[in-house]
């Protein structure tokens, strides 16, 4: 039950500075996005005649970069107040 407690305050602080930079087209674990906005976005993209007519669509695996990723580095580029931070690193 702690440990919820934690990730539901930890959420709340950072939320609000991670929405303001996050880019306009993300929408991996974002409040009111999904994946059905995504995939909407890239069928209006594909029906789009101003890039030309013909399209690619590369399908790849990814799953393997997960493994390799700098978790100090990301951890690095985190807006939180230096309580929460600290808190946050405890977890790795």
């Amino acid at each position: 039950m702690a440990d919820r407690a934690w990730q539901a305050l930890l959420k709340l602080a950072a939320e609000p500075a991670y929405e303001a930079t996050a880019g306009e087209r993300s929408y991996g674990f974002r409040p009111g996005r999904c994946t059905a906005d995504a995939q909407k976005l890239i069928f209006q993209n594909l029906n789009n005649q101003a890039n030309g007519k013909d399209k690619l669509i590369l399908e790849t695996d990814i799953s393997k970069c997960f493994d390799e990723i700098d978790h100090q580095a990301m951890l690095g580029k985190v807006v939180l107040p230096y309580e929460a931070l600290k808190g946050l690193k405890l977890a790795f």
